[in-house]
């Protein structure tokens, strides 16, 4: 039996057991991930891939856009635009709790937040009182149980930047799109994947994507997604 079908038979049992589980409880949350990490780590293209392997297997899921495609009135280059992305990101998930979608996934949301607070503090662009203010609403435990899993993307600075000019129109540096940013979002990305337990919390997972194959890389991850789906199950009665 190859992978595709392994994965399909795995996920049909897993959505056939959640649809029983909400005819008995109707306001059974859907699933939710959030996907985070460096930039050109593959976020994106997985949530896609993903989402679009789980619809044509009957799931209905959805996800969100990214805030940063969203949020166009506050400057960038300042921490508020990062405390109004994530008010986005939690507004789209709290919405849909108690709703039809078997799954809600998300473009960057409390996690991602909190990477972007060591960036902003680093800058000295937020005092160390704000900084601790603003750590906590991601971290309250009514937030982290909305979703059964964060996905860290990470990859090597240099790896994201051939993937950034492998189809560009120029190869000058961006704002992000360089050595020494990307370097230190890197470092503050594994600082918090240290401080949430190097993986000791199932809900939080990391997968380095420099050395594989986009094929790879979702097969990885759509089996710790599995994982994650088949332990909220074993605690629901």
């Amino acid at each position: 039996m190859d992978s595709q079908t392994v994965f399909e038979k795995r996920f049909a049992l897993i959505l056939a057991r959640f649809r029983r589980l909400r005819q008995r409880n109707p306001g059974l949350r859907p699933f939710g991930i959030e996907w985070w990490g460096d930039p050109k780590a593959g976020k994106t293209t997985m949530k896609d891939q993903i989402t679009r392997f789980l619809k044509r297997n009957d799931w209905n899921a959805t996800a969100r856009p990214e805030g940063a495609e969203v949020v166009d009135r506050i400057s960038r280059d300042t921490p508020h635009y990062n405390l109004e992305t994530l008010r986005y990101a939690l507004r789209e998930i709290s919405e849909r709790q108690d709703s039809r979608f078997d799954l809600v996934m998300l473009d960057r949301g409390p996690m991602d937040h909190l990477v972007w607070l060591e960036y902003w503090l680093d800058k000295a662009k937020l005092a160390e009182g704000e900084y601790r203010a603003h750590r906590a609403v991601p971290l309250a435990e009514n937030i982290r149980e909305m979703f059964d899993l964060h996905v860290l993307m990470v990859c090597e600075p240099d790896v994201s930047i051939q993937r950034e000019v492998a189809h560009a129109l120029t190869k000058k540096d961006g704002d992000t799109m360089n050595p020494k940013t990307l370097g230190k979002l890197h470092g503050f990305h594994m600082k918090l994947w240290k401080e949430l337990g190097e993986g000791s919390d199932p809900r939080v997972t990391l997968h380095d994507s420099s050395k594989e194959t986009m094929v790879q890389t979702a097969e990885s991850v759509l089996s710790k997604i599995a994982d994650a789906f088949e332990r909220r199950l074993e605690t629901i009665r």
